[in-house]
């Protein structure tokens, strides 16, 4: 009986170990011919792997971008992450006059060399013109950078309302720009095509890539798997991979309207003073200050005009300075490539910042958590 039950033991793991074999094999098959043929690098464009790259590098791929409002979060607890959005590296402790300034690319600098080095971002102009000259026994004042590139109002309503409230600001200000008015931007940017490139699922980072996540498996599983399989992130582009649109539409402007109407909604139920500042993009190829488009130019300023004084929101616009934009396009950006400011153009802002934060007494007249 007992030389039986051997023998089915040795049965069972034989046919185990001829299995495994036999999947190892199968794997192999398709895992090599998937590290010969499939060309990672034509899902997405060379921007988004450069971002990919730098995500990686800040996250050790601890981080995911979520499908539906596009913002990264730490794999560990699900949160929206602050160290990827605070440009700032130390808060001020209480007693610090605190102006929080939100806003995407043109916020964090891009377009500009070295910019928290030299100090040339806006927001840190604007805390040196707010800091200098100040009465000895004025309230410090800090300005608070949370931003990132890419990002519209939608996304930026969102990081106030899950990062910014905490921070306990007294005074709020939102850099818009042109491209606030489109949909939130697809994960992986655009493909060789042209085409916006977006998931089914969320998108975890894995190694210097960006990848769609597993269906119906977990992060961790799937983020070692497609850790280690060229195969699985094959199989996980084909599954989720989606092409679509990414254009500015009535649509997408009304849903950007009401993300500023719930800024200043929620501003005033906190009692914080509320400035909106648009930035036109510095294009080549025309003068933005002078353009009638119905998207941009100044169509646009004239509806973000009417809308702030219609919500006792505090408005201003490069264009209110500066005759043609183009005059302060970066100098490391050609044709109608990025439209960010040169370091000029940031002095202009924290300018026009600093005489309406003066001028209307916002700084004596909050209350310094």
């Amino acid at each position: 009986m007992k030389s039986i039950n051997r023998d089915l033991l040795s049965k069972y793991i034989i046919n185990i170990a001829i299995s495994i074999v036999a999947m190892a094999a199968v794997f192999s098959a398709l895992e090599i011919p998937s590290r010969l043929f499939f060309d990672e690098k034509s899902i997405y464009d060379e921007h988004t792997r450069w971002k990919a790259s730098i995500l990686e590098n800040f996250f050790k791929n601890d981080a995911y971008i979520d499908r539906e409002d596009g913002l990264v979060y730490d794999l560990s607890d699900n949160k929206i992450s602050e160290q990827w959005y605070l440009r700032n590296t130390k808060i001020e402790k209480e007693g610090t006059f605190r102006i929080l300034a939100v806003g995407d690319s043109f916020t964090t600098g891009a377009g500009l060399e070295s910019p928290q080095k030299n100090g040339s971002i806006y927001t840190n102009q604007l805390e040196g013109l707010l800091t200098k000259d100040a009465p000895e026994k004025a309230v410090p004042v800090q300005v608070i950078n949370l931003s990132d590139g890419g990002l519209n109002t939608y996304q930026e309503l969102k990081l106030f309302k899950e990062i910014g409230l905490g921070l306990q600001p007294d005074l709020l200000i939102l850099q818009f720009t042109n491209n606030d008015l489109g949909p939130v931007r697809y994960q992986l940017g655009f493909n060789g095509s042209g085409q916006s490139v977006s998931t089914k699922t969320d998108v975890l980072l894995v190694g210097d890539k960006i990848v769609p996540m597993l269906p119906m498996v977990g992060r961790s599983t799937s983020s070692f798997l497609l850790k280690n399989s060229n195969f699985m992130r094959f199989v996980s582009y084909k599954l989720n991979l989606i092409y679509a649109g990414n254009s500015i539409t009535d649509d997408t402007m009304n849903a950007a309207f009401d993300s500023l109407a719930e800024f200043g909604e929620l501003a005033k139920k906190k009692n914080i003073p509320f400035i909106l500042i648009n930035f036109p993009p510095a294009f080549a190829s025309e003068n933005l200050c002078l353009a009638k488009r119905k998207y941009r130019g100044a169509e646009l300023d004239k509806k973000l005009r009417k809308f702030a004084g219609g919500k006792d929101i505090f408005y201003a616009n490069i264009c209110d300075r500066v005759d043609d934009v183009r005059d302060v396009k970066s100098k490391l950006e050609t044709g109608d490539e990025g439209g960010h400011y040169d370091e000029r153009g940031h002095a202009v802002a924290a300018q026009m910042l600093s005489e309406i934060i003066r001028s209307n007494n916002l700084i004596k007249n909050g209350s310094a958590k």
